[in-house]
């Protein structure tokens, strides 16, 4: 059965960030778009298969259930909430990002 999904806060302002500088920064609404469907197919696909990708080992990283998937250039970090049937996408980064910052926060 399909899950549902929850963004948190965080995650809400990375994706809107992300489409955000694509569209106008670099003036490229189509790859925008394209990005934006590929991240929400991921999202669907994670729902029906949430434990695909493997848990996230890392010192930094206080939560110990937290999966990565890499989309594009960008990792998409998320739980799965097996008791309430529930994704909970915690952050949508640019992979060159310093990573071990955004585990610390996470």
């Amino acid at each position: 059965m399909a899950c549902n999904y929850s963004f948190t806060k965080i995650a809400i302002k990375d994706l809107d960030d992300i489409i955000t500088y694509i569209s106008q920064d670099l003036s490229n609404a189509s790859a925008a778009k394209k990005l934006f469907d590929r991240i929400k197919n991921t999202i669907d696909s994670l729902c029906k298969f949430p434990k695909l990708y493997k848990v996230v080992e890392n010192q930094f990283l206080t939560r110990k259930d937290v999966r990565k998937v890499v989309i594009d250039s960008y990792l998409l970090y998320y739980i799965y909430d097996e008791k309430n049937n529930l994704l909970i996408i915690l952050r949508i980064v640019y992979g060159k990002r310093n990573q071990e910052d955004i585990l610390r926060k996470i």
